[in-house]
């Protein structure tokens, strides 16, 4: 068991142009701007992140770019045991450091006890500005349980000419 707190500084930029896919799984050490926190475990032959104390699962960090009109997907692979709840946010960072809920893609999702589950949020065209700085937070709502994540995936998929 090893016990991971990754809070990397640097910034992912979203393209609209060109795709760009960010594929986090927790036998390595993440990309720049990702950021999650509890203990990594081996089940079943992969890394898993498990989380039974924190509110704050993990973060993404990225300033949208010129082509903010990309439609930003993320996928997650997660379960809960006890059952526990999901959480994600899109929020931007305003001046003067405050962060302000944009997008609430779910909350309180029930996850399956023991059967991870592919979940999949989309955040379309618009949304984003460009120059903005956002994060997007992975919470595990319920504050009770224990929440697993084995894969997350954050892509963008340039809009329609």
């Amino acid at each position: 068991m090893k016990k991971v707190l990754m809070t990397l500084a640097a910034t992912l930029c979203i393209a609209g142009a060109n795709a760009i896919e960010l594929d986090c799984t927790f036998d390595k050490k993440q990309p720049a701007g990702v950021s999650f926190t509890g203990t990594v475990k081996q089940e079943n032959g992969a890394s898993v992140m498990v989380n039974d104390k924190s509110y704050y699962v993990g973060i993404l960090s990225f300033t949208a770019d010129k082509n903010a009109g990309a439609t930003l997907s993320i996928e997650i692979s997660t379960t809960g045991n006890p059952a526990s709840q999901l959480g994600i946010i899109l929020l931007e960072k305003q001046a003067n450091g405050k962060l302000k809920p944009i997008k609430h893609l779910t909350w309180a999702r029930n996850l399956a006890k023991d059967k991870y589950e592919n979940l999949k949020y989309t955040i379309a065209p618009g949304i984003l500005k460009e120059g903005q700085k956002y994060d997007i937070y992975v919470y595990r709502s319920n504050q009770k349980g224990t929440l697993k994540l084995k894969r997350i995936n954050f892509k963008t998929t340039p809009a329609a000419k």
